[in-house]
């Protein structure tokens, strides 16, 4: 099969070809353009989702935004790393346009069963130690844009629906206005400063469900060092918009591939809330769609909705 070009664009409805025919477009080491089609994947293949948006520039870490060649991102499918020694991070996986069809017709019934098909896909690399994913070969699957790249890459966004016209305006803006402002790293990543030279730490324990609120960024700015950082882990600028907001806990962050040597990180005291996701307004409209991660002496306990405060209930109490 060949690496087909379907030119999808944000909302279609498509879906994921069987595994037979993805493993007939994957080379000896289980990668499409060097992007690895993991494990994890083959549970959604035959079922059928909606394109997040397309991939032609994504952020990649520690390094500036990147091109990708057809290749797209679907609602809410991410990794679970059940294949990865249980990675948390719960990346938003990339789909090659080619391992896709556009979903046209009806479901066809009584599918070959493919599930147990070898892939040929490693996980790990024993010999350095190193984990293997779609995000520690994302720096080898992407490319440098460049000036007529980026450019190119942001008419996309416009075309094929990853933005719309407002979102659009405003990715520009904070763009111009970033460059035209900051003039260190420092500057342009952590707009918290804070003045510690050894930060605090807190544990809360945290469980899936309960409700939290985000402090405010004075609170916050009191956990920082001088890097905007809490125990390494920056607290970025598109995260103050959490700031005094509720959500409910999603998990624990307690492992984590490095995207950038594929080293798995044992986190403290971090969790993952619902629906606190980067909306790429600070990384160029990069429709990734990660999880932040939060420190949980960033966060206080709440009662959720529909519950009555300690306070309200003396209140009650007393009347």
């Amino acid at each position: 099969m060949t690496n087909e070009v379907l030119r999808l664009h944000a909302g279609e409805l498509v879906e994921v070809r069987s595994l037979r025919e993805i493993l007939s477009t994957l080379d000896s080491d289980g990668t499409l353009d060097r992007l690895p089609f993991m494990p994890e994947m083959k549970e959604f293949c035959g079922n059928r989702f909606r394109v997040h948006g397309r991939a032609d520039r994504t952020c990649v870490e520690h390094h500036k935004a990147r091109g990708m060649n057809h290749t797209v991102w679907l609602e809410e499918v991410r990794c679970d790393g059940n294949s990865h020694d249980g990675c948390k991070v719960g990346c938003l996986i990339f789909w090659k346009e080619a391992w896709l069809k556009r979903a046209n017709g009806q479901m066809v019934e009584g599918k070959v069963e493919d599930g147990d098909l070898p892939i040929p896909t490693k996980t790990k690399d024993a010999s350095l130690g190193r984990y293997i994913c779609q995000s520690s070969e994302l720096h080898l699957a992407t490319y440098r844009l460049g000036v007529w790249g980026n450019a190119k890459s942001y008419l996309q966004d416009l075309l094929f629906g990853n933005l719309t016209l407002g979102e659009f305006i405003k990715t520009i803006f904070i763009y111009v206005d970033t460059k035209i402002r900051t003039r260190s790293w420092k500057e342009e990543c952590g707009t918290l400063l804070g003045d510690l030279k050894k930060t605090p730490n807190e544990s809360l324990n945290l469980q899936p469900g309960e409700w939290v609120e985000v402090k405010s960024p004075e609170e916050i700015a009191t956990t920082l060092d001088s890097l905007g950082r809490n125990k390494g882990l920056l607290f970025a600028k598109d995260l103050l918009e959490n700031c005094g907001k509720r959500y409910r806990v999603l998990e624990r962050l307690d492992k984590a591939i490095n995207e950038r040597n594929g080293e798995m990180l044992t986190i403290n005291n971090t969790v993952k809330l619902e629906g606190a996701t980067c909306n790429g307004m600070c990384r160029r409209g990069c429709a990734r769609n990660g999880f932040h991660y939060w420190r949980e002496i960033w966060l206080k306990r709440v009662n959720g909705p529909g519950t009555i405060a300690e306070t309200e209930i003396s209140a009650i109490a007393e009347v």
